[in-house]
């Protein structure tokens, strides 16, 4: 029997903040070309787990390893040249660029050319931006975005903004794609066309994905494998459907006191 190693290996990741620990010894591993999907309250420390992957945010103790790799010494640029992208609820887009402009940035840290090459009408930084430049507008045609290449992203409707952080992310062609709230703010019809596209979108370009997100309709509808956290730590892991319907799992989104939603709601700032 083939043994699939992990994309992805997280020991024992603890996080404190003064005081208050946001993650206390979590364990994941995650399989190529998975959608795996992090849910909980506030505070449950997805957003601490989603920044220590991609290196904003150092853990006190803990391992995490990227295609074998050890990578918390590495920045966040060197995360993304290794295969490690990601989105962000606000969206994160140069506003004052237009849409393509937005993808070809996010290629510029897999470039090679030096300062001089660039200056050059010819020669490797040409035929870098090139490449650049058709994988972009292969993104935009898989993603519906071709028809907004030129209007600057700060005139995009909130859909198409949320959608073209997802194409810019995928611009540095990464093995993972960590989706920080792909669905909020998201109708619910349209949250599922989302699903069903980000399913479509993971088989074309053969990319795993880490999302985390309190959509659970959504989370429903595209996760293979689901792990629920509180406070820190992991309440359940396993399918969807087995997750989901976990009594501890319903306690921690339904069966808290005013005092305790209040205590989630401030840890939720660093988690």
């Amino acid at each position: 029997m083939t043994i699939i190693q992990p994309l992805l290996s997280i020991r024992g990741l603890t996080v404190q903040f003064g005081g208050l620990t946001a993650l206390n010894s979590l364990d994941l591993t995650i399989l190529p070309n998975q959608i795996f999907a992090l849910v909980g309250p506030n505070g449950a420390g997805k957003t601490t787990a989603l920044n220590c992957i991609s290196g904003f945010v150092q853990p006190n103790a803990g391992s995490i390893e990227f295609n074998g790799i050890d990578i918390l010494r590495k920045g966040c640029s060197a995360r993304v040249r290794i295969g490690i992208s990601r989105t962000f609820q606000s969206g994160q887009l140069f506003k004052s660029h237009t849409v393509l402009e937005n993808l070809l940035i996010a290629q510029h840290s897999a470039m090679k050319a030096d300062l001089f090459t660039g200056l050059l009408p010819f020669g490797p930084a040409r035929s870098e931006e090139q490449r650049a430049r058709a994988n972009a507008m292969e993104i935009l045609d898989m993603l519906g975005l071709t028809a907004y290449a030129n209007i600057y992203a700060g005139m995009l409707p909130f859909g198409v903004q949320k959608i073209t952080g997802v194409a810019r992310a995928l611009a540095a062609k990464p093995k993972l794609l960590l989706l920080d709230e792909p669905a909020a703010g998201v109708p619910h019809e349209d949250a599922m066309a989302l699903a069903q596209n980000l399913r479509e979108w993971r088989d074309h370009f053969q990319v795993t994905m880490l999302l985390i997100e309190h959509n659970i309709p959504f989370v429903q509808a595209i996760s293979e494998h689901v792990c629920a956290l509180d406070y820190g730590e992991k309440l359940a892991e396993g399918t969807p459907q087995d997750v989901l319907k976990n009594p501890a799992v319903l306690e921690a989104y339904l069966g808290r006191d005013d005092t305790q939603k209040e205590d989630a709601d401030d840890n939720s700032h660093h988690s």
